[in-house]
C-alpha cells in the first residue's frame, strides 16, 4: 500500500494537470483579435490543436526501495470555442486523444487509453487603460469526463484528471511597440488550481481519500508580430503543492514540486475566400522537466483556428 501512495504523490505532478489545462498551450486560445484588426466582426471564434507528446521520468523511492521508469507517449486533438469581444469573453476547452504507457522496474505496468479529457469552462474581463497596456482577470472550472478509479490506476489514470478543479488567473501585458505592422509586448501571467479531494476505495480501500492539491503557474512570455505573422515564446514554472493521501488513521503528505517549462508557438494569419472568416495556422513546440523525479516532456502541436 505505501509503495501505491508513494507513486500517487510522485506522479500527479505529472499528470495532475492535463492537456486542457497546460498554461502554455492554452496560449494559443488567445483568439484572432489580440493579433490583427479584421475589418468584419466575427462572434466565434473555433481552434483546433493537433498535438503530440512523450514523457519519461524515472522515479526512486528509497523508503519503499521502490526504482521505476515510465514512458508515455499521445496524441490527439485539442478544442477550444470562444466567444470573444473586446472586454468579455467565455470559452469551452476539451480534447480527445490516446496514451500508451510503459513502467518498468521493480513495478511492471502497460496500458493504452483513448478517451475524452476534462472540459474546462473559463471566462473572462479584458480592461485596457492605456493603448499599450492590458489586463485579463479570468476564472476557470474543470469537470472529468469519467470519475472511476481502478486498482490498476496507482500511477494515475490515463487522458483525464479525474478530478473536479477550479481556479483563476490575472494577467498583465505591456507593448513596448505598438504599430499597425509590429506589435512586441512583454506578458506576466499567474495562475492557481485547485483540486478537489476525492474518493479512492480502489487504491486505498474504504475510507480512503486522495487530496490532489494546487498547482501555481507563474508566465513570463515576449509576443512579437510582423504584419500577419506572429511569434510568442516564454518561460512558465508550475508549482504544485498540498497533495497529500488520507486514511483512517494517517495522513501521508506529499512534498511540494517545481516543474519548469518553455514553449515557442507561431501562427501566421489569412482569411478564407468564402464569407472572408480570418484563419489562423500555425503550430508550437513546448517542454517541460522535473529536476527531482527525473522528468523530461516534449509537447509539439498544431494550430487550426477560424474565426466566424
Amino acid at each position: 500500500m505505501k509503495r501505491y501512495l508513494s507513486l500517487f504523490l510522485l506522479t500527479f505532478p505529472l499528470q495532475g494537470t492535463s492537456l486542457v489545462y497546460n498554461l502554455k498551450i492554452r496560449r494559443s486560445f488567445t483568439g484572432l483579435a489580440s493579433f490583427v484588426k479584421f475589418k468584419k466582426k466575427f462572434n466565434y471564434v473555433f481552434t483546433s490543436l493537433p498535438v503530440f507528446y512523450y514523457r519519461k521520468a524515472h522515479f526512486i523511492i528509497d523508503r519503499t526501495d521502490t526504482d521505476i521508469t515510465d514512458e508515455r507517449i499521445g496524441g490527439g486533438s485539442i478544442f477550444n470555442f470562444r466567444v470573444p469581444s473586446k472586454h468579455w469573453w467565455a470559452e469551452v476547452t476539451t480534447a480527445v486523444h490516446k496514451e500508451s504507457v510503459s513502467a518498468t522496474g521493480t513495478h511492471y505496468f502497460k496500458a493504452s487509453r483513448i478517451a475524452f479529457d476534462d472540459i474546462v469552462l473559463a471566462a473572462g474581463y479584458n480592461a485596457f487603460p492605456t493603448k499599450d497596456h492590458q489586463i485579463t482577470i479570468y476564472g476557470l472550472t474543470g469537470f472529468p469526463t469519467t470519475r472511476k478509479l481502478e486498482a490498476t490506476d496507482e500511477q494515475r489514470p490515463l487522458v483525464g484528471t479525474r478530478f473536479f478543479a477550479l481556479g483563476g488567473g490575472a494577467e498583465y501585458s505591456y507593448s513596448y511597440i505598438n504599430t499597425p505592422n509590429t506589435l512586441l509586448a512583454g506578458i506576466i501571467q499567474v495562475r492557481a488550481l485547485h483540486f478537489f479531494t476525492r474518493e479512492a476505495e480502489a487504491l486505498l480501500g474504504p475510507c480512503g481519500r486522495l487530496q490532489p492539491g494546487q498547482s501555481i503557474d507563474l508566465l513570463l512570455s515576449l509576443r512579437y508580430r510582423h504584419k500577419r505573422t506572429v511569434l510568442e515564446t516564454g518561460y512558465n514554472p508550475t508549482f504544485f503543492v498540498n497533495s497529500a493521501v488520507l486514511l483512517p488513521d494517517e495522513t501521508i503528505s506529499g512534498t511540494t514540486l517545481i516543474r519548469h517549462g518553455g514553449y515557442i508557438s507561431v501562427v501566421h494569419l489569412t482569411q478564407l475566400s468564402i464569407g472572408s472568416s480570418p484563419l489562423a495556422i500555425g503550430g508550437g513546440l513546448v517542454y517541460n522537466r522535473i529536476k527531482d523525479l527525473n522528468s523530461h516532456n516534449v509537447i509539439a502541436f498544431l494550430n487550426f483556428t477560424i474565426a466566424f
